[in-house]
């Protein structure tokens, strides 16, 4: 696997921890990518929002995360600028990947609101990857600086369900980039609202083993055409459904992710 897209997390085989008893659960939550040292500095975005936002100082606590499951206590030492706090490790956890975060969801890109509320809920079930895909009915063509939106928007839904990792949110893909690449993953669901589409549960249930690789393909609004539908066909995708209704994209989306965390969580037949 080369493309940086293509996420494939071992997750899967070991269900998520509970953090421990004396995890703490009320210190404002902060992202910061360089946590190895014993003394920290947080500066930018985040501290702007500690010192102005939460009117944080010296003597507080926070828990600062990486993304990648390391999380320590800090406390705040020094306030040199608005804009930088300096921070004292008081302690430092790593934890596991949930246990959803082996699934990639790749989405025909939505309008702006609808895209954001896709991008943080998606990101507090836990999963490892999104992936916004072009397709041939695509009305929203992201740019990079609209990526950059959605991974600040992934940061801060971190923040708020108390996580350690984030997703990869990648770059847009052309939906044939996305056919072809098939192949690195252990299972390829398409969302579809055919009647003749199993349950995605069932679909779970009749798995060998837990894929370490899952990937859940949801078309663009517009859906997919006979073309698209018949190459996704043919790369081996197998068309699952969440229920008898027909859902909007980011709907859909949401609903297979919670059912693929519930299931990988400790519902698994």
């Amino acid at each position: 696997m080369t493309k940086a897209w293509q996420v494939g997390a071992a997750a899967c085989l070991v269900r998520s921890a509970p953090p421990p008893d004396n995890a703490p659960v009320s210190e404002p939550r902060f992202y910061c990518t360089s946590l190895a040292a014993d003394q920290l500095s947080l500066t930018g975005p985040e501290a702007r929002h500690a010192l102005r936002s939460r009117r944080l100082g010296p003597g507080d606590r926070v828990v600062l995360f990486d993304g990648a499951g390391t999380e320590v206590v800090a406390r705040i030492s020094s306030t040199p600028t608005r804009d930088e706090m300096v921070l004292a490790v008081q302690g430092r956890r790593s934890l596991p990947r949930p246990a959803v975060s082996c699934l990639t969801v790749a989405v025909g890109v939505c309008k702006a609101l609808r895209q954001r509320w896709l991008v943080e809920k998606l990101t507090e079930l836990g999963i490892g990857g999104f992936l916004p895909v072009r397709c041939e009915r695509s009305t929203v063509l992201p740019g990079r600086s609209t990526v950059a939106k959605w991974r600040r928007f992934a940061i801060a839904a971190a923040k708020q369900s108390r996580q350690a990792w984030l997703p990869q949110v990648a770059e847009p893909q052309d939906f044939a980039n996305v056919i072809a690449a098939t192949s690195a993953f252990d299972s390829a669901f398409l969302a579809s609202a055919q009647v003749s589409a199993q349950p995605i549960l069932t679909v779970l249930s009749q798995l060998d083993r837990p894929p370490q690789r899952l990937l859940v393909v949801v078309g663009p609004e517009g859906g997919l055409t006979d073309a698209e539908q018949s190459a996704v066909l043919a790369a081996g995708f197998q068309p699952v459904r969440v229920g008898p209704t027909t859902l909007r994209v980011e709907t859909a989306a949401i609903a297979l992710a919670a059912t693929v965390a519930a299931w990988a969580d400790g519902g698994r037949s």
